[in-house]
């Protein structure tokens, strides 16, 4: 489940279905942080990859301003690749 998303474990992974319209992911963190770097790395090897995606931030959620609320960090292509990728924001 979601709960492997965070997790070291290469035994532990998220599971979503495929064909779903919209895919994402909020991760709420009890501290804020300053990003400068986002890694990803999917090692399942039945799974299909991360292509394209967006990376968007809020000092809270749901954030104010509804969708307004977030800001954007940028959007990514990740590598067909079963490896750390790093991305710098």
């Amino acid at each position: 489940g979601t709960g492997a998303v965070l997790v070291e474990s290469r035994d532990q992974y998220m599971l979503n279905v495929c064909s779903a319209k919209e895919k994402y992911l909020i991760i709420e963190l009890c501290n804020d942080i300053l990003i400068d770097t986002f890694v990803l790395a999917n090692y399942e090897f039945f799974s299909s990859m991360v292509r394209d995606f967006r990376l968007t931030i809020s000092d809270r959620y749901p954030p104010r301003g509804g969708d307004d609320g977030w800001t954007d960090l940028g959007t990514f292509r990740a590598h067909n690749a079963r490896d750390l990728q790093i991305f710098r924001v």
